[in-house]
């Protein structure tokens, strides 16, 4: 059985969105009402309000949980740490909180052939507006990757778990590196050697068999997994030693062989790739340019029908926050006080429909600092992380958003003397409430300490109606 944290779990999207319960179904090979005790994570949480327990989908979308099955005494907030929701098969398959770092293994549920009902919207025949338009596309790699024909490439040195280096490679635009043949195989292990020499480092890659047990695939995104047409496995690997092998690691010493290894240890490195579906590179063209692709822009709207006139309605956004954030202006924000590296900070709140806060200017630094002091005093010491990191060039610090959409730090308030990246590990950027008198003053410090963190999303949007 493998065992995960919970954000790992939501990290390879194996969303559990359990809405009804029957108390003798199949988990994962385990009977809940037989005697085994074993432990799963479902998708329930309430980080976002204390004790409103929540299904929490993904990017947001949270709905209240209708149906529970509590262990007589649960939930309890132990130590006030548990706000997640593992199913206990022990208690015949009750709900107990628990803390989201334990591990445990996982039930996953996917939905087929849905399809949205319009049944209570009375709707004049639909408009579809097809606009034929170019897309600008980089002609180069994301930003710190380097290019190799149609593919790049950059390792970050940052302690990670596998489902962590998702989140790292997902951020700075690619995705952990997969080897689609030898000459891949070549370059890659090129690359290594030529930064590490033969030392023995380890670096995460895209594979896994978490799917089946020995089927060896390179996971992407999305559930888009694909069979791993070549391999170059090191002497009796995979053996899966302990159960719990199932993520694909690169062995430097061995000049890039493939070994299997258990997801939750910590490697100092991590590979990310990308193809050129997006990205690619004119021979001898080494500038920033821009390259127009023809692509097929789908504009969207809605005409409802009222008083013998057409009402158009451009499809928006919500203008008020997400559940559990707090507006200021047109932005949202949420503090959570739950123990995270930077990486799994990332992935709660995308989850509950933000990302990792940046900070633009002196006033949206006051209105932050006012929050976390609100929440915890001005002199309790305490540290969260937001979005800013310099794991793409050594102290350049960017505020790192989404799938390579990084951008430039123009605000900044360090605390004096830092950044120092004491130990040359310090990749991430945590606020401190209280330090030697420092008020939410800004400090490197190593991706996988354990932190609160700060989420911020936006508040602007809304349909736009056009009468006609």
């Amino acid at each position: 059985m493998r065992t995960i944290t919970m954000m790992e779990k939501k990290r390879l999207s194996l969303q559990c969105v359990c809405t009804t319960y029957v108390n003798n179904a199949s988990v994962t090979g385990h009977t809940v009402s037989g005697s085994n005790d074993v432990h799963h994570w479902l998708d329930g949480s309430d980080v976002l309000a204390e004790n409103e327990w929540r299904w929490m989908g993904q990017d947001g979308g949270s709905k209240p949980i209708t149906y529970t099955k509590w262990n007589p005494g649960q939930p309890d907030n132990a130590d006030s740490a548990e706000h997640f929701l593992e199913l206990s098969n022990s208690w015949h398959g009750a709900f107990n909180d628990m803390r989201g770092d334990a591990r445990r293994g996982f039930v996953c549920e996917a939905r087929r052939n849905f399809k949205p009902s319009y049944s209570n919207i009375k709707l004049c025949p639909t408009i579809y507006v097809l606009i034929y338009c170019t897309l600008g596309l980089s002609a180069n790699c994301p930003e710190g990757f380097e290019n190799h024909g149609n593919r790049c490439y950059k390792i970050l040195d940052v302690s990670a778990s596998w489902a962590e280096a998702k989140v790292y490679c997902s951020v700075i635009g690619g995705d952990l590196a997969a080897i689609a043949d030898a000459n891949e195989h070549a370059i890659i292990a090129g690359i290594i050697q030529r930064v590490h020499g033969l030392t023995d480092v380890r670096h995460w890659v895209d594979g896994s068999d978490i799917l089946a047990q020995n089927e060896w695939r390179w996971m992407g995104q999305h559930g888009g997994s694909q069979p791993m047409t070549y391999t170059k496995w090191d002497p009796g690997q995979p053996d899966n030693a302990g159960g719990s092998e199932h993520f694909l690691q690169l062995v430097n010493r061995a000049h890039g062989t493939y070994n299997d290894v258990p997801g939750d240890i910590r490697h100092g490195f991590i590979l990310c790739g990308v193809h050129d579906t997006f990205y690619h590179r004119r021979a001898g063209d080494h500038s920033r340019t821009m390259s127009r692709i023809p692509g097929l822009c789908i504009l969207i709207f809605l005409a409802d029908c009222k008083d013998d006139v057409i009402h158009f309605y451009t499809v928006g956004l919500s203008a008020t926050c997400p559940e559990g954030f707090e507006r200021h202006g047109s932005r949202c924000y949420k503090v959570l006080d739950i123990p995270s590296s930077w990486a799994e900070a990332k992935v709660y709140c995308s989850v509950i429909g933000g990302d990792l806060a940046d900070i633009a200017d002196a006033n949206e630094h006051a209105v932050i600092k006012g929050i976390i002091e609100r929440i915890h005093g001005p002199t309790k010491d305490v540290h969260h992380w937001i979005d800013g990191s310099d794991i793409l060039v050594e102290n350049d610090w960017r505020w790192m958003g989404r799938d390579g959409g990084s951008t430039p730090m123009t605000y900044t308030n360090w605390y004096p003397g830092q950044p120092d990246n004491t130990g040359d590990t310090e990749h991430c950027l945590e606020l401190m409430n209280s330090f030697s008198g420092n008020h939410g003053q800004y400090n490197d410090y190593p991706c996988d300490s354990r932190h609160g963190l700060i989420c911020e999303a936006s508040a602007e949007g809304g349909g736009q109606e056009i009468v006609g």
